[in-house]
Formats: structure tokens, sequence, C-alpha cells
């Protein structure tokens, strides 16, 4: 009984309304003491299969928690079985077994009869199995598979899918006659506000009553509306004759008058309606749902409406993800997550991309969240068309609509995200989401169904009530800047339906910083530096574009949390999609978080930002806050240097003149009267000086027609010569030919290419460049198929080399190379696995090789200083056995070295780092010895 008590605690602190004992009905958690194999196993669902060398555990389980997070895109996807033997709590009842959810196909077997299958990873559903348990020891065998299958959504997506049974198992008793648990594990209570207005709400009931019983039975269903004290406000009441073995909806109708409004954020007002069956006079079975009453619109113009009054819907999209367990979260990590995004100031959370645990509904429900939830119908469909797939799409949508008809947190039903990404159109997935949209509406007239689009101009957009796009302005494509243009444009050309922004982010990694001065330039998506810095300067472009635009009917961050997905490798985050405005471990909120606590929540506070930059080499620097204040000062090692107002929640100081060492930087915010303050601390130990690059050579291969790319230069196959736009290069062969041009909704710099598998390996491209170090940054792919590995050579050096899939179709690789020929020279690296290879475009910027500053050198005769035949740096002087460690500005270990020989030259390779200043760590025996590289 241990969990059932802690079960209590959590929903009761939320509000919860689904108790777990009440009269004559009985649920047990079913958690515990669960055998459990990673693998296929014969006989398996047989009583007395020896189990006994599988592991223990305890659900919510998920055996991707640790492979499904490291990247390389190569979890276990496959069979699992889970096995336990238990006792009846009760008996003389009918006995259920429900699963919250398990991922992806189930197979359920009681004491080695099979009660059931189910296909769907994200949704509930229950299993009568009154007729295989005994009065003795029972064994229930379950089969989990979470392969690739072409029957059920989703077939493809940008996270992992984690395996298990990654939400809690329960048991219930039931009297023989009781509110029917089955219909796809719905409570069996329907409760539906048929109008409602400030004055009064008019409530229909609808209770599924069960007769289990070998005759018929006369029954009464007396629904309780209560309020929030207690108190009985009104009731429904509804009676009939139920035959026996049969299922008989019975409804019952009430009015509430003056209701108290379910009002968002402002007052979440929640009744409970308590629904009790009786048979002859006797209480048989009591289900307690939460009602709130509320009603709301939608207008083109005005955006949502919340009970007549105009309520902006500003949030986040959440997964359901954490470290080392994946989806399989407890109630507590659901609420550290939402208390985290409630107290950054949301009214609003998109769940996604499938239905989420019901703790998050009773949460948003109590706290007065509004919420879209939706079905897990991602990026395509069954290439078949498949009536089995489509069947499938629609128990799962029935599903979510069912288990969460009664949360009145709940306004969006969706039915797709980004549906045609990856199929290309065909089969044109319209038919499905409009026979999707035409369930929902049949399930539930009242609330709004929608879809989240990446394509903003497709006619699928349209069958829904309302719809959303995901849109990437300044991350994928355009500039950050691009967004209310393309908003406006949006509005104006689909004036008829109302539209939000259900998507819009930029990757973070917490470790990796760029001054804001110069601003931070925008990072390659898919590439390996992903500064802080850059996100913030993202979001705060979105939001004031957005808020300045009251017709978006609602916007959601991508994403709440750092998420796992293990086919990525960006930011330096393998396995990780970090768009995230709090880290995946939950320990660091970055900046961006702070901007919108700043204009969504009303609690003063000041943050400043840059507190993980904090070795700074620029004694000169800008400081920045995000405040709700009226006014902040700035202090710097406490004198007081300005106060600045602001309209926009940013506070910004330029020129402030760090001293040598620590610094420690302190903003006080002033609200109505009310101090707050932060402090941060900034250690400088410059200057170092880094000598401005030379312009880049910037080129995309392309077809002769394609409208080359602002700040591009075109190569589209030609013998090497002199191109008339100031630079020589070429092939050493007409390729005109191998050039392409897909016409996809890609930027231009990926839609277009040059095949090089036809180059055989002996054919080349070259341009003319005076000796010297340059950067070779080489992009690679297709955006319509994903049949290669590219493998691309810059002098000899291995610039490229990447397989491309379905979840990321463009290779990236960057090195600095030496040219001593007056040529550079790209070849396919055919040694390197080269397979139909694909170069979309090249970067070429000249460096001024690299740069040493000794900080500390403890032992004087050490040195370390660039190669001149490479572009490594050389260790000489050690006099002992050494460990050489590479570390960031900020201290985090790029690369550890043990054991380096005394006495030889040691070579440090500098190929995997960006443009930037490093420290090397020198240890002798107990001497350490500290030197900072500047890579130019």
């Amino acid at each position: 009984m241990r969990n059932n008590t802690l079960s209590l605690i959590l929903y009761g602190l939320m509000g919860a309304f689904m108790p777990l004992f009440a009269q004559n009905r009985t649920v047990v958690q079913f958690n515990d003491s669960w055998k459990f194999l990673k693998s296929d196993a014969v006989g398996a669902q047989g009583p007395t299969f020896n189990d006994v060398s599988w592991e223990n555990v305890t659900t919510p389980h998920s055996w991707n928690g640790v492979d499904g997070q490291d990247g390389g895109n190569n979890y276990y996807r496959g069979i699992g079985w889970y096995r336990k033997h238990f006792t009846l709590a009760q008996t003389g009842k009918r006995v259920y077994v429900k699963f919250d959810a398990s991922n992806m196909t189930t197979d359920v077997y009681v004491n080695n009869v099979q009660v059931g299958t189910h296909t769907g990873g994200y949704s509930a559903f229950i299993f009568d199995i009154t007729s295989q348990v005994t009065a003795g020891d029972n064994v229930i065998a379950v089969k989990v598979n979470n392969a690739a299958t072409i029957i059920a959504a989703p077939l493809d997506a940008d996270f992992t899918f984690f395996g298990g049974l990654n939400k809690s198992v329960e048991l219930l008793y039931l009297n023989a006659v009781h509110i029917d648990p089955t219909d796809f594990a719905s409570p069996g209570v329907y409760i539906t506000q048929t109008t409602t207005s400030s004055d009064k709400s008019d409530l229909s009931i609808k209770t599924l009553v069960k007769n289990d019983q070998a005759s018929a039975a006369t029954v009464t269903v007396t629904s309780t509306i209560l309020n929030a004290a207690g108190a009985t406000v009104t009731t429904a009441t509804s009676s009939g004759t139920v035959g026996a073995g049969v299922q008989v909806p019975m409804t019952g109708t009430a009015t509430i008058i003056n209701p108290t409004l379910w009002n968002g954020l402002t007052n979440p007002y929640l009744y409970k309606v308590k629904t009790e069956i009786s048979v002859a006079g006797t209480v048989v079975d009591v289900v307690t749902q939460p009602l709130g009453i509320r009603y709301y619109s939608v207008d083109v113009n005005n955006g949502f409406f919340l009970n007549g009054v105009s309520y902006r819907l500003h949030g986040v999209a959440h997964h359901e993800d954490y470290p080392d367990k994946g989806r399989a979260l407890s109630d507590l990590d659901r609420k550290t997550d939402l208390d985290m995004l409630k107290d950054m100031g949301c009214n609003y959370l998109r769940l996604s991309h499938y239905q989420h645990g019901q703790y998050t509904y009773n949460y948003l429900d109590s706290v007065g969240i509004v919420a879209w939830t939706e079905i897990p119908l991602i990026d395509n469909i069954d290439p078949a068309n498949s009536t089995a797939f489509s069947d499938n799409a629609k128990q799962q949508l029935t599903e979510l609509i069912k288990q969460n008809y009664n949360h009145p947190c709940v306004i969006v039903w969706s039915l797709s995200n980004e549906i045609t990404y990856k199929n290309n159109k065909t089969p044109y997935p319209g038919p499905l989401v409009q026979s999707l949209n035409d369930l929902a509406k049949q399930l539930d007239p009242n609330r709004l169904t929608a879809s989240a689009a990446m394509f903003s101009n497709e006619s699928l957009n349209f069958f829904s009530d309302i719809y959303s796009c995901n849109q990437y302005n300044g991350w994928y494509y355009n500039t950050y800047n691009d967004v209310g243009p393309w908003a406006d444009t949006q509005h104006s050309t689909y004036s008829a339906k109302a539209f939000g922004i259900s998507e819009y982010g930029a990757g973070a990694n917490v470790k990796q910083h760029e001054p804001l001065n110069p601003l931070v330039a925008e990072p390659l998506n898919y590439g390996p530096w992903h500064p802080e810095e850059y996100q913030a300067l993202f979001h705060e472009a979105h939001w004031q574009q957005i808020k300045a635009r009251p017709y978006l009917w609602s916007t959601s961050v991508w994403v709440a949390f750092d998420f796992a997905s293990d086919g990525r490798n960006e930011g330096l985050q393998p396995g990780i999609n970090d768009k995230g405005l709090i880290t995946r471990d939950r320990k660091t909120k970055k900046d961006a978080y702070y901007y919108y606590k700043a204009n969504w929540s009303t609690t003063p506070f000041v943050y400043l930002t840059g507190r993980r930059f904090d070795i700074r080499y620029d004694s000169v620097v800008i400081a920045k806050a995000y405040s709700n204040c009226d006014s902040v000062i700035i202090k710097l090692n406490n004198v007081a240097l300005a106060v600045n107002k602001s309209t926009t929640t940013i506070f910004s100081w330029t020129g402030l003149n760090l001293k040598r060492g620590k610094n420690m930087v302190t903003a006080v915010g002033y609200k109505k009267g009310q101090l707050t303050y932060d402090t941060i601390y900034w250690t400088f130990n410059g200057p170092f000086t880094i000598n401005p690059p030379a312009a880049a050579i910037q080129i995309n291969f392309e077809v002769t027609a394609t409208v080359t790319p602002a700040g591009y230069l075109k190569d589209a196959g030609n013998i090497y010569g002199a191109r008339g736009n100031g630079q020589t290069y070429g092939w050493d062969k007409d390729v005109t030919a191998n050039a392409r041009e897909r016409n996809s909704t890609e930027p231009k710099l990926f839609d277009t290419f040059m095949q090089m598998q036809y180059l055989k390996g002996y054919n080349f491209w070259e341009i003319a460049l005076p000796t010297g170090y340059y950067k070779v940054s080489i992009a690679a792919g297709d955006p319509n198929f994903f049949d290669s590995y590219n493998a691309i050579s810059a002098e000899g050096k291995l610039i490229v080399a990447d397989a491309v899939y379905s979840a990321k179709r463009h290779a990236y690789g960057s090195d600095t190379v030496l040219v001593s020929d007056g040529k550079l020279t790209i070849r396919p690296a055919t040694g390197s696995g080269a397979t139909n290879t694909k170069i979309d475009y090249i970067h070429i910027q000249q460096v001024n090789g690299m740069s040493t500053g000794i900080n500390t050198a403890v032992n004087e005769g050490i040195n370390l200083y660039p190669n001149p035949a490479s572009s490594d740096f050389n260790i000489t002087g050690l006099r002992t056995k050494a460990n050489v460690r590479v570390m960031d500005i900020v201290g985090n270990q790029i690369k550890l070295y043990s054991n380096v020989p005394a006495g030889e030259t040691f070579n440090i390779p500098v190929e995997m780092l960006r443009k930037g200043t490093y420290i090397i760590e020198i240890t002798e025996e107990a001497t350490k010895t500290y030197s900072k590289i500047i890579v130019q």
C-alpha cells in the first residue's frame, strides 16, 4: 500500500478528481515487483516460466532511458517482456487491469490466456480479466514491442520512441453493476456544457452503466455537483433498467445559476461532479470528475476570448521526457516541470506530440492553464494509405477525447503535426485529416479542432476549426526579424481562418557563449555551435513581433525542456534537441526562460543574463537584464553606474569596465516601491587580441538558372577558370549535368547541390587562393532523399563524413587546412566511404594561424606554439610525464590526454575546435601550468 499513500498525497496536492478509493470501487496501484527482459522469450506468458534471472523493475519503466538519449539513432527498438505474480485484493468483484500507456504494441496475458492487444504508445487501455484470475496466485505477462510499424502513428518524428510500460498500471475492483471503464479507458462519465454564460450553465451528464449480473437491474444514476467548498449546488438524476450483460448510457441534466467561471490563471474555479449509481437503494459505484464552467471563442482578427473577454494565449510546447527515464515519468516529475512553467507565466501549453499523463491535465485544470492536446500523427502517413493505419489514428483520437473529455483545461483537440513533412504529399493526407476532424466533432461538438502545419499554404490546414503553423524564421530559414511580416502575410492571405504559431524556437547549449558585442551571428542549426546568447536574441525578436499581433489566437515556444531525439547531433549534445528554455536535467533555466518570465509573470524580479559566460577576455563588456520592473540599476563591484527604464522588459548597459580578476555585477529592480535584485560574477583574465578575419568566400553549387542566394557566388559545374566575379575556380571537367535544383521548401543553400557520386574520386573542384591557412566549411545533402554517405576532403583533410537519414538530410563539417600550392582542392573522399555524395555549398575564410598567451607558467620551460606544417599545436619542454587537458573558456573539458611522455614534442590537434579561446592545463606531478590559446 506504500504506492497508494504516495499517489493520494500527489493527487491531493493538485486537486485531482479521480480518487484512488471511492465507495464500492477500489483502484490499486500495480507498479511494484515486475520482472523485465529486453528481448523476446518463447513461452514467457506461461505461469510457470522461469523469470528468476530477469531484471526487477517498477513501472513506469522504459528500456530506452539511456540508449534513447545518447545519439546515433541506434537505440533498441524491439520486444520487451514484463511479468508479475499477484493475488487478488478482493474477491467476488469484476477485475480490470488498466495501463495508462505502453509503447507501442502491447499483448497482455493473464494465467497464460491472452486478454487483449493494444496498438498505440501514449493513451490508456483497459482489459476485463475477471474470467482469467483466480483466488490464489496469478501471473500477468505483458509483451511490448516498440519496433517500427506502418499500422500506427507515429511512423517518424523528431523524438525518441521510448519502449516499455511508460506510465502506471493499476487494478480496478468493481461491483457487478458499475460505471463502465471500458469505453476506450474513459471514466465512463461525460459532462457536457450545453449552454454556458455568466448567468447560467446547462449541463448534460451521460453515464455508461454496465450490468454484469445474470439478470436485469433497475439502476438510478445521481450526479451531484459540488462547489469548491464541497457544498451541493444541484443534482442530475436518471433511472432505468439495464439488461443482463449489457451497457446502457443514462443521461441526466442540471442547471447551475450564476456559476463561478473557470477563468484561467485569474480564477481556475473547479466544481466536482460526483456520480453514483444505485441498485435497490444501495450505492454500488461512484466516479468523481472535475467541472470547470467556461466558454470561449476565437476571432480571426482579435484572437482568443475566454468567458467573453480577450485572453491572449501564450506559452510553450511541452514533451514528457526525462534524463535516463525517457517517457517513464513519475507524477512528481510532472509536478516539477509544470511548476517551472507556471512560474514562468505560461497561461497555455501545447501538450506535444501525444497524450500526456492524467496528472498533467489535473494540474492544468487546478491552476487555470489552457491546453492544446494532440495525437501523434506526425510527419507522414502510411505510404500504402492503408485502412489499418487510418483506423488506428481514429482509435488514438477517440482515446484522447474520451479519456480527457471532462478536463476544463482542454480547449483544442489537435489532429496532426507537420503531416506532409516527410512524405512529399504522397499519398495526400487530406482525406485522413478530414475524417479525423469529422470524428472529433462527432465525439465532442463543443471544443475546437486544430492542426500544426509545417507549410503555411496547404489546403489540409483548413479542415479544422482553427490552425497553427510551426515556423522557424531565424533558425532554419530567413532571419528572426521576418516572423512579423510572415504572420501578416498569412493573416491577410487566409483571412477567413484564425491562425496561431504552434512552434518557434532556436537551440542553445548553456556551455557555449559569445559576447553580446558584436551581436551574435545566427549559428548553423544542425552545427556544433549553439551559443545561449543567440537563443535569447531569437526569442527577444520573436516575442516583440508576436505581442504586436493580437490576431494570433495562440503562440507556443518550441520547447519547454531540452528533450531526447536520438537521431540528432548538434550543439555538441548528441541525441538531444536543445531548443528548450530549460536544460533536460532541469538544473538550468536558460536566459530566454527569464525573458518570457519578464513578459508573462507579474511577480517582480530581475535577472542578469550571461551568468554562465563567467570568464571574460574583454575588459569592456555589455550587461543585459530581463525584468518586469519599472526601472533597473546596474552596479559593478558595488558601484552604481546607471539606471535604465524599458518598455520591452530588456535592460542593457554598454561600456562596463571590468577590473582584472573577479567582478561582481548586480542589477537592482524597482516595481511599485518593491525592490528585487540579482548578482552574478565575471572574471576578467585578458587582454587577448584577435585579428579580424578576411572576408569569406561563399559558393553555392547549383544549376545555371538558379537565382544565387545573397552573399554567394555561383558554381554550376563549369571547368576551372576565371568566373568573372573576382575568383577563379571550377571542376577539372564540365559537370554541369550533375547540378540539381529540387525546388523544395528548404532554403536554396540546401535545395541545390552538385552530385559527386559520378566523379569517381579522381575528379575534383579547385579555387585559386594565396598560400596560407583557411577555414573550410562544407554542407552536403539532398532535401528530397537520404541515400548518401557524404564524405568530402579539402587538401587531403576530411571535412565532411556523415550519414544522412530521414530526420537529418544534410551533413556539415568544418576544419582549418593549409594551402601551399596556390589552389584549394576539394574531392569526394572515396577512401572514407563516400557514397552518392552531394555538395551543397562551401565557405572559405582565411585565418591567421593560431596564437597563444601564457597566463600562469609555473614551469617556464614549457613552450606551446603552432605547428607551421599543420593546423595543430606543439608542446615541448615537459620535464615529467604529464596530463594535458583542453578546456573551453568556461572550464568545460574538451579533451584529456593522459600520460604524455616527458622530453618529447607533443601534438594537440585542434581540428575539433571552432574559432575562439581555449585553456590548456598541463599537470606534471603536483605542478599545473596553464596556457590560453586563441584559434582564429
